[in-house]
């Protein structure tokens, strides 16, 4: 299924991401930073026998489970070492290379263009830079690029295996980042659209969420059990919609995350308020509450988001990121246009990659929103463009072809 020299190109995307580490990301063996030593730190107590709990050793769901299992696997083998934790998660990054090279062959049916993109995942620079963190973005970005080659491949042979397959994709994807969740109705969307009748319709979603409720249940269940409340995967997102809608917020989180923290935070202290899901509620309500009384600062906020989440430059990283982004991402958003709009409306693989680009843009408008929530869904953009380069090619040869056909029925000496 996957030829062997992409086994070549993968391991030279793993040796890019280690050097990339190293000299630009301040050494494998650095420091944890941001959300990289909640993950660790779970970690290691999971490795202790202490569970999902947090520094006092009380039961905790701020963050999903699927990270910090991978990483306690790893631990309990080699020990809480920076070094290697980074060098594992080069090693998930450099799986990007087989997915966008499956993605891209079953979307396009081209081999060839399958291999282009492979040749991309190995070295697209946000991919590359952003794969030594200890950061669920890039394990979900395989993971998801995975489940929309599942769904097209399933869809193709009308296989329910495959479609079964793409459940435990979207299952392992949600457990990693809960952001996938959103996924769910414009998957089962496209596949009632894609399906010849309505009974093949039922059948295949149904399918589709027998595994995932499956990775999903233990989850749901310990977390309900341990915090008295319905918890499906988190109990941060109450505190994420208040940070991104309240009357002090900006649509930018690299200043409304500290102010949350050094002030809004307290409204609803831990000390007063310990269990997590009804925290979580209090502040979602608070959310809910300042997006009725002000419909049109939450639009505001919606459109600041917008372009936090799809921008290409940013004044607060260096010029070398800048351009770096500007040469890969910014070349193919013109493609994936052009892919948008000349099939994107069509009830094929296109649309769903677009329900799926659709349906992450939306929830980060509503949330908190930076440019690295974006890689998730960055392969299924870029095998987008590749297809949409692809027709812009073939156009621009036809249209040369009918000049010389014009020239020699107008000039017949030439």
């Amino acid at each position: 299924m996957v030829p062997r020299n992409i086994v070549v190109l993968m391991f030279l995307g793993f040796l890019l991401r280690i050097v990339a580490g190293e000299v630009m990301g301040g050494g494998l063996n650095t420091g944890y930073e941001g959300d990289e030593g909640d993950y660790a730190k779970v970690a290691v107590r999971i490795v202790h026998g202490q569970g999902f709990t947090n520094y006092n050793g009380t039961p905790t769901t701020l963050h999903p489970p699927g990270l910090p299992l991978l990483l306690a696997m790893l631990i309990s083998l080699t020990g809480p070492q920076n070094a290697i934790m980074r060098t594992f998660m080069s090693l998930l990054g450099s799986l990007l290379t087989p997915a966008c090279y499956l993605l891209t062959r079953s979307l396009t049916g081209s081999q060839k263009l399958g291999w282009i993109a492979a040749a991309i995942a190995v070295v697209f620079p946000t991919w590359v830079f952003s794969s030594s963190a200890i950061l669920t973005d890039v394990p979900a970005a395989v993971l998801v690029t995975l489940l929309a080659w599942a769904l097209i491949e399933g869809n193709r042979r009308q296989s329910l295996s495959w479609i079964a397959l793409a459940g435990a994709f979207w299952g392992a994807a949600t457990l990693i980042r809960p952001a996938c969740l959103v996924y769910a109705p414009c998957i089962a969307l496209w596949l009632v659209l894609s399906m010849p009748c309505w009974k093949k319709s039922l059948t295949t979603v149904l399918v589709l969420m027998v595994p995932f409720a499956c990775m999903l249940g233990p989850w749901m269940i310990r977390s309900t059990y341990v915090h008295g409340a319905l918890v499906i995967l988190s109990t941060q997102g109450g505190s994420e919609l208040y940070k991104g809608n309240n009357p002090d917020a900006t649509g930018i989180l690299g200043i409304d995350h500290p102010h949350f923290d050094a002030a809004l935070s307290q409204r609803y202290p831990v000390e007063q308020f310990p269990n997590e899901a009804i925290r979580s509620q209090l502040f979602q309500e608070a959310a809910v509450k300042f997006i009725r009384e002000n419909p049109r600062r939450f639009a505001d906020l919606c459109f600041i988001r917008f372009g936090q989440f799809w921008k290409l430059y940013s004044p607060r990283v260096p010029l070398s990121n800048n351009l770096a982004v500007l040469a890969s991402f910014g070349l193919a958003i013109p493609f994936f246009l052009i892919q948008v709009i000349r099939a994107g409306w069509r009830r094929g693989p296109e649309m769903l990659l677009i329900l799926i680009v659709l349906s992450q843009t939306a929830l980060h408008m509503v949330f908190t929103s930076i440019v690295r929530y974006r890689l998730p869904i960055e392969p299924l953009v870029i095998a987008l463009a590749i297809a949409g380069f692809r027709w812009t090619l073939s156009q621009f040869q036809y249209d040369q072809w009918n000049s010389l056909r014009w020239l020699q029925r107008w000039l017949p000496g030439t």
